[in-house]
């Protein structure tokens, strides 16, 4: 018998047998991504680098900060590759709220913040894929235990230049469209079990 809190139905249930989740809800979500491999692509995509970002000389290394980003979207450690140029992320926290959750998917909004990647705990299992304005996150804990406060950072950047001020803090304006969390049985729990930490 399900517990208070739950729901049942519309293909919510499902194993967390094995080493990943199978989230049957990725194509209504954000169509055309078929692999975790094709994240690079759409952060920061393989060919010819944006104007003034290819050809700088020896004062703009690539994968170098505010330079462009080297082959498959490569940056030197602590950069991101973000529009095909690499930036110094800041961390926002992704903060499961409820104890009872051992996974969940996460759907975002970017505006003039994008989520450059995410970094998982070593008790979090997950994968972060975006394209265009919308970034998707999906983890589950590696243990039968509540996903810890600290298990999930997004690493977010400005959209505009580097030095550009656009009036606001960086993930200011990013924003939870849709959040499922689901319980050790798999049942979805109810309400927005997922806030992020401004």
């Amino acid at each position: 018998m399900a517990a208070s809190g739950r729901r049942s139905g519309n293909g919510t249930r499902f194993a967390l047998q094995g080493t990943m989740i199978a989230l049957s809800t990725w194509k209504t979500w954000i169509c055309g991504i078929v692999a975790v491999g094709a994240s690079a692509a759409m952060g920061c995509g393989a060919g010819n680098p944006g104007p003034g970002l290819g050809d700088d000389g020896p004062a703009c290394q690539r994968g170098t900060e505010a330079c462009a980003c080297q082959a498959a979207a490569q940056c030197d450690d602590g950069l991101a590759c973000v529009d095909q140029q690499c930036r110094r992320p800041e961390e926002l926290g992704l903060v499961v709220n409820d104890a009872a959750a051992r996974s969940c998917e996460v759907l975002l909004h970017e505006g003039n913040s994008r989520i450059a990647g995410a970094r998982f705990a070593s008790s979090v299992t997950g994968v972060h894929i975006r394209q265009g304005f919308h970034s998707a996150i999906s983890f589950f804990g590696n243990h039968d235990d509540a996903i810890p406060a600290d298990g999930i950072v997004l690493q977010v950047v400005e959209s505009a230049a580097p030095g550009e001020d656009i009036g606001e803090d960086i993930g200011e304006d990013i924003e939870i469209l849709r959040a499922r969390c689901f319980d050790r049985e798999g049942w979805e729990l109810d309400g927005m079990a997922a806030a992020l930490e401004k």
